[in-house]
């Protein structure tokens, strides 16, 4: 069981996962162009080849995070990467040198205890592969650990190294890829206090905490540092593909019910009638306000009853919506609530494989490539302030039916930038971009992203 979720929940969104399997799948975006197949920037990564137990997943539970790949990209970016093209075989020729360990999957049948001694064994397994690459490649010693990538994957990403009072100085240069963009520490204020006094609140929490434990502020190790990490996204739902209302499933899309090699079924589009402004289901948690840094919590309670909003909260986390139900709303409403949890959330992803235009509403918060996809293309962002006027703001949108057509239309593609599929997906495209960026510095790296052909391309200086 996930440290963080009930029983009731991991089996909830394993659920979803496994429903995701036979949700709709006709692949959406330009036809047979093979984006993961073909480097868009000049980068290369060395693959370090790791002893095998470092990448074991014998010890993984019967609900594998590997099986359902909520958890999963640590295993799927090095894949990704030299099914692109990306990979170098010289590593002294190489921009970056990834570290493939399977540092989640490897502790993660120890995580019904309790979340310090996971976050000790994650620790523990970290020392051990950096003394083997620095006893057997020179790389490491030489940049000290600067040029190097690890994958974490856990609910708060790095910071999962530095609760506890523990902290990782080894690897606070390297490159960190994971799904938890917060910039700044967390605080158990609730929204309202924060709101009025967030300085105050924020500074008394941080140090009343980390004087009373005797230990450093993760101040000095924030969850993600921009110039040097990448929020990447989940490679759940990589099998989900929404099919825009315009298109249908040609006949022989439809797989036969008495194929048994088939596991993902193609159904109806998805309906272009919107029956919901905003969607949102989920827990609230309305007693521990340093969940979603207050977000839901102050959305449900000021909009639980507003008209067109369709919010529904866990009732002893236990979700009102089962995953076909879920589905099938996120799909009929015009904007979907992409609030994060004690960590990064899945329902960004989810909104746009669903096509509805994600809600994103967070502070010092980075979302997957936000330095690569332009967002206010196909997503709304509010700060928590603005909280209050919602409905105003959500009304405005959809009075303008062009902005909101052009949105729906490019999260066709936006949703292939939100994928590690060999064949679809460019996600592995965003983060070679992005990781450019580190290389030449973020302003010399210009994205080019071409909604209506569905490609990326990364303008660099010449070498």
């Amino acid at each position: 069981m996930h440290p963080r979720r009930s029983g009731a929940e991991c089996l909830f969104w394993l659920g979803l996962l496994a429903l995701s399997l036979l949700a709709s799948a006709a692949d959406v975006g330009p036809e047979d162009t093979g984006h993961a197949k073909q480097a868009v920037a000049d980068l290369r990564v060395y693959i370090y080849p790791l002893p095998e137990h470092f990448q074991s997943l014998s010890t993984m539970p019967a609900w594998s995070v590997f099986n359902t790949n909520l958890y999963g990209a640590e295993k799927r970016i090095p894949e990704a990467l030299q099914e692109a093209g990306y990979t170098a075989k010289n590593p002294s020729s190489a921009d970056f040198m990834i570290v493939p360990a399977y540092f989640y999957a490897i502790n993660g049948h120890k995580a019904m205890q309790l979340e310090g001694a996971q976050v000790s064994l994650q620790r523990q397994t970290t020392n051990i592969v950096l003394d083997y690459i620095r006893t057997q490649y020179p790389y490491w010693n030489a940049s000290l650990g600067r040029d190097h990538i690890f994958t974490l994957t856990q609910d708060q990403g790095f910071c999962g190294f530095s609760q506890f009072g523990e902290t990782h100085d080894e690897i606070a240069n390297s490159v960190i890829l994971s799904h938890w963009g917060l910039m700044v520490p967390e605080t158990p204020c609730s929204m309202e206090e924060r709101l009025a006094t967030f300085d105050k609140c924020h500074e008394r929490a941080q140090v009343a905490a980390l004087e009373a434990l005797g230990h450093r502020s993760p101040l000095n190790h924030p969850c993600f540092t921009p110039k040097k990490d990448v929020v990447v996204p989940t490679a759940a739902w990589d099998d989900l593909h929404f099919i825009p209302h315009q298109s249908k499933p040609a006949a022989d899309d439809h797989v036969r019910d008495d194929d048994p090699n088939s596991r993902v079924k193609v159904v109806e589009a998805i309906s272009a009638v919107k029956n919901h402004t905003l969607f949102f289901t989920g827990g609230v948690l309305e007693d521990q306000p340093e969940y979603s840094h207050g977000v839901r919590q102050i959305i449900y309670k000021l909009f639980k009853n507003e008209s067109g909003f369709l919010l529904r909260e866990k009732v002893k986390g236990i979700d009102p919506m089962g995953p076909e139900v879920m589905f099938q709303e996120m799909g009929r409403s015009h904007f979907c609530l992409a609030a994060d949890g004690f960590g990064w959330g899945v329902r960004l992803k989810l909104a746009i494989k669903l096509a509805c235009i994600p809600l994103v509403v967070h502070d010092n918060v980075q979302v997957p490539f936000q330095d690569i996809l332009p967002y206010q293309d196909f997503a709304i962002r509010i700060p928590p302030h603005m909280i209050y006027r919602l409905p105003e703001i959500l009304q405005t949108v959809l009075a303008d039916h062009q902005r909101v057509a052009d949105m729906r239309s490019r999260l066709a593609c936006a949703q292939t930038f939100f994928s590690w599929d060999a064949s679809t997906g460019q996600a592995v495209h965003a983060l070679a971009c992005s990781l450019l960026k580190k290389v030449h510095g973020a302003d010399a790296v210009v994205p080019v992203l071409d909604w209506q052909q569905c490609t990326l391309q990364c303008l660099t200086p010449p070498r």
